[in-house]
């Protein structure tokens, strides 16, 4: 009961914590395990209870959470995209440069 009224009071700031919670339980049962948001999910909703996300606001805030901070978890296993994005960034501006005429000359 408690649970469900402070998911009522603070559905956002609850469910980011108990997110970050269950990503850490799920990490220390096996440290190997697959993480999915679904997995994530599936961990809040057992260490609250049956019901305390049910309602619309705190069932979005919890999936915005979990979302998040599955987002968060695999950007820092996988920082690939980051570096392409970044490289790509450095690349056309590189082309830009190569291909406008500068202002000094006429």
């Amino acid at each position: 009961m408690f649970a469900a009224n402070l998911a009522q009071s603070y559905p956002k700031e609850v469910a980011t914590h108990l997110a970050l919670s269950a990503l850490l339980v799920v990490q220390d049962k096996d440290p190997n395990a697959l993480i999915t948001a679904g997995r994530l999910q599936e961990v809040v909703q057992s260490m609250t209870g049956p019901g305390v996300w049910e309602e619309e606001e705190p069932q979005m805030a919890l999936e915005s959470a979990v979302g998040e901070v599955y987002a968060s978890f695999h950007f820092l296993l996988h920082p690939i995209p980051l570096t392409m994005f970044l490289f790509e960034g450095l690349v056309r501006r590189m082309l830009i440069s190569l291909t406008r005429p500068h202002s000094w000359e006429v």
